[in-house]
Parts: C-alpha cells; sequence; structure tokens
C-alpha cells in the first residue's frame, strides 16, 4: 500500500493489505478463524473515497482504518468508485493466447472511470509495429442525473479478434429505480436486464455483437448510490454467532428497533458483548 500512498501513516500499517492492479485493493485474511462467529477477520485501511466489496457489492467509505470479517471461502476485495474490471467471461475460459469471443465487464458506481482494453496475437513481436487493438472503455457518473458507459472497439482489421463478442456488463453501486438502455452503433437494441438486488446491481448480457460496433448503455434518469442491506448481513453474523439464543434475540430486537446506528452501537457496547461480534454486526455501517 505504501508504494501506492507514501505520504500516508496508515499504509505502513497494512503489510498485508496490497492493490491489485489499477482497480483493486485486497486485505488478505492470514489469522485463525474466531471460533465465536465462524469467521476470519483483517484489520485493513480504506484510503479516501468510496469502495465496493467485489463479490457482495457492500458499499464502504473510506479514510478510516476498519476491520472485516468473512468466511473461509472468501477474502475482502475492493473495487475504488469509478473501476472498470474487463474479465474473460467464466464460461468462456480456456488455455491459450486466443482473445475471448465472451467478455464480462464490471462498472463500479460512485465516480468517473476509464479502461483501456489492450489486444493482440499473443505470439508474434507484431505489437512493437504497432499490430494491436485498444478498445476505449468510458464512464461518466453524475450523481442524482444521468450516467453512462461506452465501448469504443479499435479500428484495426486483425485475425486474432473475433468476428462476434458477448458482452456481460454488471454495474454494481446502483439502485434499481432507473433501467438501463442498450445501444449498438447508436441504435437502441433489446439485451437480457436484471437486477440483482443482493448485489446491488444491474446484469446485462449482450450476445453475438459484432467486434467492430461500438456499445453504450445509459441511464436515464436519477441515479444515486443504494444503502447497504445491513440487517441482512447482521442476521447472517448473528445466525452463525456461538451465543445463546436469548441473547441473539435481545440483540436482533435491537437491530431493528429503529435507533440510530449509534445509539445502536453504544447499547451493543453496553451489553459487554465481545468485541469481535460488534465489530462485526457495525462492518457495512457508517460507524
Amino acid at each position: 500500500m505504501y508504494y501506492g500512498y507514501p505520504q500516508q501513516e496508515e499504509a505502513y500499517q497494512v503489510p498485508n493489505q496490497y492493490l491489485f492492479g489499477s482497480e483493486l485493493m485486497v486485505m488478505p485474511i492470514t489469522s485463525p478463524q474466531i471460533e465465536e462467529l465462524e469467521l476470519g477477520c483483517v484489520t485493513g485501511w480504506l484510503p479516501e473515497g468510496t469502495y465496493f466489496d467485489f463479490f457482495s457489492g457492500l458499499r464502504y467509505q473510506g479514510d478510516r482504518m476498519i476491520r472485516m470479517f468473512r468466511p473461509l471461502d472468501r477474502i475482502p476485495v475492493l473495487a475504488k468508485a469509478g473501476a472498470i474490471l474487463v474479465l474473460a467471461d467464466g464460461q468462456a475460459v480456456q488455455n491459450g493466447v486466443q482473445n475471448p469471443e465472451a467478455l464480462e465487464i464490471r462498472v463500479f458506481a460512485g465516480a468517473d472511470g476509464q479502461f483501456d482494453l489492450y489486444e493482440d496475437d499473443g505470439e508474434s513481436f507484431s505489437y512493437q509495429e504497432g499490430d494491436c487493438c485498444i478498445t476505449q472503455i468510458r464512464f461518466q457518473w453524475n450523481q442524482g442525473h444521468a450516467c453512462a458507459l461506452t465501448l469504443q472497439p479499435g479500428q484495426t482489421e486483425a485475425a486474432y479478434l473475433p468476428v462476434n463478442r458477448s458482452y456481460h456488463f454488471r454495474f454494481v453501486g446502483f439502485d434499481n429505480r432507473v433501467a438501463p438502455v442498450v445501444k449498438i452503433n447508436g441504435r437502441t437494441v433489446s439485451s437480457k436486464n436484471q437486477y440483482l438486488d443482493s448485489e446491488y446491481a444491474w446484469d446485462i448480457q449482450l450476445l453475438s455483437v459484432s467486434q467492430k460496433l461500438p456499445v453504450e448503455i445509459l441511464f436515464d434518469g436519477k441515479i444515486s448510490l443504494p444503502c447497504n442491506h445491513v440487517l441482512a448481513w447482521q442476521e447472517k453474523i448473528l445466525n452463525h454467532a456461538h451465543i445463546q439464543y436469548e441473547l441473539k434475540d435481545k440483540i436482533y430486537q435491537l437491530l431493528v428497533s429503529g435507533k440510530s446506528m449509534s445509539a445502536v452501537y453504544s447499547t451493543l457496547y453496553a451489553m459487554q458483548l465481545s468485541n469481535d461480534l460488534i465489530a462485526a454486526l457495525m462492518e457495512p455501517t457508517e460507524i
């Protein structure tokens, strides 16, 4: 972290945490699982800004130290607001150097973003003579207004590029009030759209699109960041916690009481619960 933030003291306090490329931040969990919670835990640092859990879509505000709790099959992997991740579609991954016919593109709300996808034949040195293709992906975020993603393929005729390409877009950190509009080469087309409430994301699939044609996805309305499903997270923590059922019920009644998060936090602290349990319950809040 101190390579990316050499002037920040906190960057030197998280030796296992690291930046993964330009878009992701990873916090490995290297300590034993907490028996009371059946969860692993890591203390990490969030630089200033907004971040999203890559797997769940939970949103975190930065400029603070934070304890994060995860089951055995996950660690915290965070994408910054405005991040664009281009992945080979999971069902299409094969060994070899061929450029994929199916791409998964994840876009994270909250800020403008850009990404240039570079492709060449993967075998020769012809790229040194400019034989390559760069697809420009641009995302414009306007809090409370419309936002758009544009994908502009490079003007390259090359045998190493697929003739047609399928796109699987996932827009993370979006509410469901405004449905997306998809355009290919300037013309509105139908697409398979689905809102994934548990991941705070729009899922959009385009099948067999000419690789040469630009794609635009518009959210033409008042877009805003959704609130975390805090209670759903807290219910999972309580379900796995090794504490008495009467105490679980007492905690749950407090969580659904409608009190402010600061009041909930102080009450949990006064109940003399373990620091691990309190921190896990409050992780997705702004406390």
